[in-house]
């Protein structure tokens, strides 16, 4: 599990990053939210913590990234009012948290938002096979018979991994691009094809091997319909 800090104010950054790396939590930084998508595009974000000096920007950094994200969001900011706790928690904040703030409990109240936002750990799903293809969601890897019955298996990342359990529970259907993004990472589909292409290129690389040295003679897993989306067939064309 992964927690993302955005904070622009670089002595409390460093210190919340210390705090809670104590309490065994894997975190790190950034300062502000504006990569936050590229930023997730290379590893896999569970939780957002933020903090913020006001009101107004704390308001205005929760609208901003929920446009872009609907991954558990923690706000730390100073002393609000009823009314704009509620505002915060309405606009997408799902725990606030006023300066100071206790590290033992702040721990403990993220790992809780962790455990609901996880949903079922992948250890706990069961393999996935479709014909010369089995996912087995336990380890992160995936076994692939080449043409000439070699076996070859290899690990993924997690968003690889979240990808390809994706297309191969729907194996068949074509899945919308939109739809994988909202799956895969979490966010509003809309305007970001790039992330998709992008994994899906990586993904390819890893389980679309060949028997030989020969391109031609690759497992083609993952067929992609320009325009429309992505899906998994095992089926000769």
């Amino acid at each position: 599990m992964h927690t993302l800090l955005i904070a622009e104010n670089a002595e409390e950054r460093d210190l919340i990053l210390q705090s809670l790396r104590q309490t065994g939590m894997q975190m790190s930084a950034q300062k502000d939210a504006s990569s936050l998508l590229e930023y997730s595009s290379q590893k896999p974000i569970d939780l957002v913590v933020i903090t913020s000096e006001t009101f107004k920007s704390a308001l205005e950094l929760v609208q901003a990234i929920r446009q872009q994200i609907r991954i558990p969001l923690v706000v730390i900011c100073n002393a609000i009012t009823e009314h704009e706790h509620c505002e915060l928690l309405d606009k997408g904040a799902d725990m606030v948290f006023m300066r100071p703030v206790a590290t033992r409990l702040f721990s403990r109240y993220s790992k809780i938002l962790l455990r609901k936002g996880a949903g079922v750990p992948p250890a706990l799903l069961e393999p996935i096979k479709s014909a010369s293809v089995v996912l087995d969601p336990g380890r992160r890897a995936v076994s692939v018979k080449t043409k000439d019955d070699t076996e070859h298996v290899v690990r993924l990342t997690q968003l690889e991994f979240r990808l390809l359990y994706v297309l191969m529970t729907n194996e068949g259907q074509v899945m919308p691009t939109e739809e994988l993004v909202e799956k895969v990472w979490g966010y509003s589909g809309e305007g970001n094809r790039d992330l998709v292409r992008g994994l899906v290129r990586r993904l390819r690389r890893k389980i679309e091997v060949q028997s030989d040295d020969s391109k031609a003679d690759a497992v083609k897993l993952i067929q992609n319909l320009p325009g429309v989306g992505y899906r998994f067939n095992l089926e000769e064309e």
